[in-house]
């Protein structure tokens, strides 16, 4: 199971700072730095004080070679959740492969956030 951290969104709720981890203590460690808790905190300028983490959501059928993309996550601040947004994908998928593109191989257009 892989552990999706939220840290920033934008006025879409499109995640635009993230992380993912493999184990729940790992999320809980990347939280509590952007957080800044604990010794390892993060400066202040680099916090992120209402970062969470959650279960990543399941990638829909056709999509899961873009699950870790955060393009296609859709965050809720409020309810601490994070939704796969699968007709974003479906259609970026269209629009690269019109173009020649091989969507697969495009997977360094994405910044990951790490602390």
């Amino acid at each position: 199971m892989a552990y999706a951290i939220i840290a920033a969104w934008d006025a879409q709720m499109r995640v635009s700072r993230y992380n993912y981890v493999e184990t729940e203590p790992e999320a809980i460690a990347i939280v509590d730095k952007l957080r800044g808790r604990g010794p390892n905190a993060l400066p202040p300028v680099k916090q992120a004080p209402n970062a969470y983490y959650v279960l990543m959501p399941p990638p829909p059928a056709g999509t899961a070679l873009f699950q870790h993309r955060a393009r296609f996550w859709k965050a809720d601040p409020v309810a601490k959740t994070v939704a796969f947004d699968a007709a974003a994908c479906h259609a970026w998928q269209s629009k690269v492969t019109g173009r020649g593109i091989d969507a697969e191989a495009d997977w360094r257009i994405d910044r990951v956030f790490s602390p």
